[in-house]
């Protein structure tokens, strides 16, 4: 059975923490966080709560979609830059497509910034960050 000090392992490792910072925080040694990462119940406690995770950004993200599809197509088709608007076009083909497309650059006409955008995995980056802080307090 898991316990309460490796299952807050498993978010704090999920969050992105390192084994020192991890180690202090539940007064242990580096090698039992080592040694725990080998065992089953750690490897499926892990991949069940990155699994859960998963399931609920994609939930929110599909919830969401049409708006984000909505406000790219918007974006496309109000920006006055010929370059940024066929980018943001073949991004949403590709997409439908079903073609490897993450990321958009645009140009900010006015000072010519490249500006990387990754509206999707942003959205998603964020929820994680949330779903892990309040796993945390948990």
């Amino acid at each position: 059975m898991m316990n309460e000090t490796k299952l807050r392992y498993c978010v704090l490792t999920l969050a992105g923490e390192d084994k020192v910072s991890i180690a202090k925080q539940l007064g242990l040694s580096r090698q039992t966080l080592y040694n725990w990462d080998e065992t089953a119940e750690v490897k499926e406690e892990l991949e069940r709560i990155h699994d859960e995770i998963k399931g609920a950004a994609t939930e929110k993200i599909t919830g969401r979609l049409s708006l984000y599809i909505d406000q790219l197509h918007d974006l496309a088709m109000n920006n006055s830059d010929k370059r940024t608007q066929g980018q943001i076009l073949q991004y949403l083909v590709d997409k439908v497509l079903g073609r490897n497309a993450t990321r958009i650059e645009t140009i900010n006409s006015e000072d010519k910034d490249r500006v990387a955008v990754d509206i999707l995995e942003e959205e998603l980056a964020d929820f994680e960050r949330e779903e892990q802080r309040l796993q945390v307090i948990k």
